[in-house]
Formats: structure tokens, sequence, C-alpha cells
């Protein structure tokens, strides 16, 4: 039987000190992530990693003191918006957001 060797972890300095790229990577929990190039479905939108979506990334942005998080489920059509860690609600037809006044999207129209 063999063991699993963990992935090994960077630090901030050694992250830092890695080579000027066009990717964007980012430092999360001493792991180099590869963040793709914002597309119509842009990062933020579900990965396959759905449970670091929900928990890290909303970790991540909360500490960064972003106030609310938007999380785009192209397959399900509907938005999950979170504030922290905690899911404030679910959208399907309509978002709008107490931070940002007057901002109206019509969800079905960002669908394929």
């Amino acid at each position: 039987m063999t063991t699993p060797v963990p992935a090994p972890t960077v630090t901030e300095a050694e992250f830092l000190d890695l080579p000027t790229s066009k990717d964007h990577l980012e430092l999360v929990d001493g792991e180099v992530v590869f963040a793709p190039s914002p597309t119509r479905q842009h990062q933020d939108v579900l990965s396959e990693r759905r449970s670091y979506d929900r928990l890290a990334k909303r970790l991540v942005h909360a500490e960064a003191g972003v106030r609310e998080c938007w999380m785009v489920d192209v397959d399900g059509r509907s938005v999950e918006i979170a504030q922290g860690v905690k899911t404030v609600r679910v959208e399907r037809d309509e978002l709008t957001s107490p931070l940002l006044p007057g901002f109206r999207l019509e969800l079905p129209t960002l669908w394929p």
C-alpha cells in the first residue's frame, strides 16, 4: 500500500519570488492556484471544485473585505449570493444588490 505524498506548500515569499507570468496565479493556503482569464463566464462561475468555491473562496474574499460574493451556476441557471461564508439567497430571475443601488440584471439573458 502506498502512502499519498501531500502537495508541497508555498510560502508568501516563495510565491512573490516566482517569475513574472501573464497567467493569473493566486496563493491560497499555501497552494498556487491558476485562475483563468476572465471570459463571459469569468472566474467566479462555479468550478468543478464546488466545495472550494463555496467555502475557501468565500473566506478569501471575506478576508479581503469583499462584502458580497456572487457565485454563478450556469448549469443550474442561478446565482448564489453570499456574505462571508453564509448564503443569503439564490436568484434565478433577477439579480439586485443593496450594495449597488439601481443595479438590476435579468438572469435569463446570461444563459446560452
